[in-house]
């Protein structure tokens, strides 16, 4: 090996390549750990949900908004209208935490499971990981805060 002026000569099979030292400041060489992907619910992005890879292209289709619970959660939703005729007939409001739950394919695993309860109290946290299908009960429960959520039996794994 040669080095020539913050170049880097290398000879292999006669051939002669240069190769310049690796960039610290480019991404393209940083190495990967868990990434995030952020969804955001405002228009000025200063609030944000995240979710895993798998789901980051489907939920960017549609815009989502942030419902603010009376118990403090945030959750990010959108509304679906239903239209007969050009009259709106119905609108269904989605959460992104339980649509994340459902394209995982794991179903309640019995009809006391109402809902969709993030395993770490962070209401804006809708990776895979943090999602479980949880009673009324277990879900009021783990507030964030207020239980350890070690105690709750995990139902999805």
């Amino acid at each position: 090996m040669i080095v020539e002026r913050g170049r880097i000569s290398v000879r292999n099979l006669g051939e002669s390549k240069l190769h310049t030292p690796l960039d610290p400041f480019d991404p393209n060489n940083w190495e990967l750990t868990e990434h995030e992907h952020r969804i955001y619910g405002d228009d000025h992005a200063q609030t944000w949900g995240l979710v895993d890879d798998e789901d980051y292209q489907w939920a960017i289709q549609w815009r989502w908004c942030w419902l603010t619970h009376k118990a403090g959660g945030m959750y990010l939703r959108r509304a679906v209208c239903i239209y007969e005729n050009k009259i709106r007939t119905t609108t269904t409001t989605l959460y992104l935490h339980v649509e994340i739950q459902k394209r995982k394919g794991i179903y309640p695993p019995g009809p006391e499971y109402v809902k969709v309860d993030h395993r770490n109290g962070v209401t804006t946290d809708n990776r895979r990981k943090n999602l479980r299908w949880a009673t009324q009960s277990m879900n009021a429960k783990n507030v964030r805060g207020a239980y350890s959520h070690d105690f709750i039996e995990d139902i999805s794994q």
